[in-house]
């Protein structure tokens, strides 16, 4: 796995200097962590990258060792590390928030009392506050982990197999920086950089560890790139094009994990498998036999805290009198902060190899060697080289490429093709790295031709071009591609939008019992536009409840019961869209599975079969016969009518902008066959599918579809106006939210502990209240410290079965399931949702969970579902938070959260 990372200028970088192995090491080894085996600390970096040739006079090389003196020339100074010369323009100094200060009360005026004068003072040390102190780019962290499994075999085989993974590391980094460099590493120059230049490559200091911050083996390697790259045209330095560099990472990462799996096969014959990790994860890429329990062990994290906790506890010496809330929270902080250091722990590798094997050992019951031997040498059939594979194979490849893209996302470039094709092929082992590049190259060319270019022919030719034949004026590698497939999804539904031969209401049969002007404006468009296709545009708080009641009592009042059908994208969505329309409701992918997928299919398939029987029967005379098969034919008709779309019907899709287009273009050809009317109700300014998604927005806007703009859930009379201002993405409106104390700010972990103190303060209080952030990582951290909060008071039990994200849930825990499981039943018509809040009233000794939800209903999930399909339902991303009713919320926002995540309908934010 490869992940990116900007350093600042000035200091940035020093975190990879502090823990180098001092004093002589015997350098002979074959790889830099042999021969640091019994040395206190990582060893010492070495240099790499074509961008080299540029520096001094070429005496630096790639394999030479870095020292920290290079180091702080080229990154803290944007200085040539061996002649002292600057490269390019020095790094950028921008303002601190003391300058900002400094400035603004020098020009404060003389003539102002003390009063104003203090007021003005305020304003401006409030404002200074707010502003992010920018830095400039002094470099690019890539970080290069092989998965689990490589970390846990290197860590309990013997030195000679650990050579050779280290090896095998080494070479897909070197391998995979050769094509960064080639590929992804640019420069740019004239007006607003519109040239891309090429570039003699990188400048890249490699920085190899091997453990993580909890002390499991963890086998990766920094390698930090300097923004400082020479284009080949003119030979100036320049800073690179970081935008290229994000771009490619997900394809770098995909081949990196290939190249390394083909040296390993190479080196130590090991075999590969995907091994599947629930509904909800993409399954893992790791070596045939080591094992889970192995994986597992090196993978820990909440188990440390907790036993850190514990020690503390029994350390206090105090069995009277338990601690304080203020102490057991000063505890937990303690015990947090005492896994952070093992990473940097000075120990001798070989120490901590003695550990990892003790632990390995204790798993293994004792079959560590002889579980290791197992996995080497397993690899029998001879790789394969590009020539092996034929015309037909690549086609299949490049089919199969395009088809999972396009299942995930609507349109794709040249590195989405490549990432893609290195999943497909990751199975296959290849000769050399240079079969491996070529095979996906070959791929990906196939691929593009199966896919449909969206990008504007260019018109005209210029005399400035690259290496690679393109102009410096065209993006390398920016061509966007989509599928005929979704083409033909978004056609299709803009034509049933503009067809205007669907049901429609009479004027007599319109109710609209205190409706407001723009919930009135949209009944009568709706009721009267005739398309086959419509949508509402209804941002949060502008009242869609009350208008799709009135609409349903409209519908059957002009078409009769059971012309309405509700479906939403997700089951807790669905749930919400029959409690406002009264209404059974379904989510968008169970009716598609009944009505014409595998289930459909096969229901059509025994229907056929049955008309088949009861004509033989009938023919044969066998009377009895006949009408029993009549009997369960007319069941089945009656299932099938179930699923089917009928005249006049109304389809109403919730939440459609969460829809994917294919599944609305799915659900868009029914009713037209059916002569009924598809109703998307949702908001395209906040959050989107998974899948591929952009439907609900483009119907919308070409159909300039109506629009609710009243704003009735807040209480505050402010919020309303400011709510709509947030979703359209009107800078001024932060302004406004901190001017009524709606927003802290501050580093992010002083914000993550602000938002998670205000949440708890909540929840002591009583009130209904959610903890928001915008990734899986922040929710499951935040989740563990909520946990062993409710553990340090009694509410949790300390033990608990270990879930897919690494917490653990025991009894009294809050907890959320994941995955629809209609099995699994509950009351006469319920069934466990994705979405569900539950509480742990018990815990068996086989993994499942009984559970209870606020209605008092019970359930019990079995261990496999609990294992993959459960999580702590203290803090929550945005898209798991949608549609819910609270009293507060607490929203941490981070870079990673985007506009669609921070959704107007929190009435807190943090």
């Amino acid at each position: 796995m490869l992940s990116i990372h900007r350093l600042t200028a000035g200091e940035g970088y020093t975190y990879l200097l502090k823990h180098v192995a001092p004093g002589d090491v015997d350098r002979r080894m074959a790889t830099p962590l042999t021969a640091y085996y019994a040395a206190s600390g990582y060893p010492a970096g070495r240099w790499l990258g074509g961008g080299l040739s540029g520096l001094g006079n070429g005496e630096l090389v790639a394999g030479n060792q870095v020292t920290e003196h290079q180091v702080a020339a080229l990154l803290g100074r944007a200085e040539d590390p061996i002649t002292g010369r600057t490269l390019g323009a020095p790094y950028r100094i921008y303002k601190t928030a003391k300058d900002h200060i400094a400035e603004q009360l020098r020009a404060l005026d003389p003539a102002m009392t003390p009063a104003e004068r203090n007021l003005a003072i305020e304003q401006i040390r409030k404002g200074a506050a707010r502003l992010r102190t920018r830095q400039a780019v002094a470099g690019y962290d890539l970080t290069f982990s092989p998965v689990k499994s490589v970390s846990a075999l290197w860590a309990t085989a013997d030195v000679g197999i650990q050579e050779q993974v280290v090896a095998a590391h080494h070479e897909a980094i070197n391998d995979v920086l050769g094509l960064i460099e080639q590929q992804a590493v640019f420069t740019r120059s004239g007006h607003d950089g519109v040239a891309q230049l090429a570039t003699r490559g990188v400048i890249a200091a490699a920085f190899d560890h091997w453990d993580t911050r909890s002390g499991d083996p963890q086998l990766h390697t920094h390698l930090v790139v300097a923004n400082r790259v020479q284009a080949i045209d003119d030979g100036q330095w320049r800073t690179i094009d970081g935008r290229f560099l994000y771009a490619a990472a997900v394809a770098m990462s995909e081949v990196h994990n290939a190249l390394l799996a083909d040296n390993l096969s190479r080196r130590i014959g090991v075999t590969w498998h995907l091994q599947e990790r629930g509904e909800r994860r993409n399954p893992a890429f790791e070596i045939d036999g080591v094992p889970e329990e192995l994986i597992h062990e090196f993978s820990s994290r909440t188990d440390q805290i907790e036993a850190n906790l514990a020690d503390l506890l029994a350390g206090r010496g105090d069995d009277v009198h338990p601690p304080s809330r203020r102490e057991m929270y000063v505890l937990r902080q303690r015990a947090t902060l005492m896994n952070r250091p093992a990473k940097h722990l000075a120990k001798p590798l070989a120490d901590m190899m003695r550990s990892w094997r003790e632990r390995a050992e204790h798993v293994t019951c004792g079959q560590t060697a002889a579980t290791i031997e197992k996995v080497l040498n397993q690899a029998r059939d001879r790789p394969l080289t590009a020539a092996d594979l034929s015309a037909e194979t690549i086609h299949a490849y490049g089919a199969t490429t395009v088809l999972a893209l396009q299942t995930k996302r609507s349109t794709w470039t040249r590195w989405n093709l490549l990432a893609e094709a290195a999943r497909q092929t990751r199975l296959l082992r290849l000769s050399t790295t240079e079969d491996r590049l070529q095979v996906l190259e070959t791929i990906v060319h196939d691929a593009e031709r199966q896919s449909i270019s969206i990008t504007p022919p260019t018109f005209f030719t210029t005399p400035l071009d690259r290496a690679d034949g393109q102009s410096v004026f065209t993006v390398h590698n920016g061509e966007i591609f989509t599928s005929p497939v979704i083409l033909g999804a978004e056609s299709l539904l803009l034509d049933l939008a503009a067809k205007l031969k669907g049901p429609t209401i009479s004027r007599h049969h319109l109710a609209a019992p205190n409706l407001s002007d723009d919930k009135v404006r949209a009944l009568h468009r709706i009721a009267s536009s005739g398309q086959t296709v419509e949508a509402l545009v209804g941002p949060a708080g502008t009242g869609k409840t009350s208008l799709l009641a009135a609409l349903r009592t409209s519908w059957e009042a002009e078409h009769g019961e059971g012309s309405i059908i509700a479906l939403a994208p997700s089951a807790a969505a669905a749930t919400v869209l029959s409690d406002t329309l009264a209404l059974p409701a379904d989510n968008v992918a169970k009716w598609i599975h009944e009505a014409v997928g595998v289930a459909g299919d096969q229901r059509n398939h025994w229907i056929s079969e049955l008309e088949q029987a009861a004509q033989a029967a009938e023919a044969s005379g066998r009377r009895r016969r006949h009408h029993r098969i009549t009997a369960e034919l007319a069941r089945a008709y009656a299932e099938r009518d179930r699923w089917r779309f009928r005249p006049n019907q109304l389809v109403i899709v919730d939440e459609a902008s969460m829809a994917g287009t294919m599944e609305l273009a799915t659900l868009a050809r029914a009713a037209d066959m059916a002569g009924a009317k598809l109703f998307l109700v949702g908001d395209d300014a906040q959050l989107g599918t998974a899948n591929v998604g952009g439907a609900f927005r483009l119907v919308a806007r070409d159909t300039a579809a109506a629009e609710l703009s009243d704003v009735w859930r807040f209480s505050k009379d402010w919020e309303r106006d400011v709510s709509l201002q947030l979703r359209e993405g009107q800078p001024q409106v932060i302004d406004l939210y901190d001017q009524h104390d709606r927003l802290s700010h501050g580093s992010l972990e002083d914000m993550e502990n602000a938002a998670y103190t205000a949440w708890q303060a909540d929840t002591a209080a009583g009130r209904t209240t959610l903890l928001i952030a915008a990734d899986n990582a922040t929710v499951a951290r935040l989740n563990a410290r909520a946990r062993l909060d409710r553990v340090n008071t009694g509410e949790v039990e300390p033990n608990g079965i270990v879930l897919h994200d690494g917490n653990h849930v025991g009894l009294g825990d809050h907890i959320v399931t994941r995955l629809n499981n209609r099995r699994l039943r509950i009351g006469q018509r319920g069934f466990v949702q994705n979405g569900n809040r539950w509480t742990v009233i018990r815990r068996w000794d086989d993994g499942s969970l009984t559970v209870e939800n606020d209605d008092l209903q019970t359930v019990t999930l079995p261990s496999k579902y609990v294992r993959e399909s459960v999580e702590l339902a203290y803090a929550t991303t945005a898209h798991r938070a949608q549609g819910a009713t609270i009293d507060t919320a607490h929203l941490l926002v981070t870079d990673k959260l985007t506009r669609g995540l921070a959704p107007s309908r929190r009435t807190g934010l943090m």
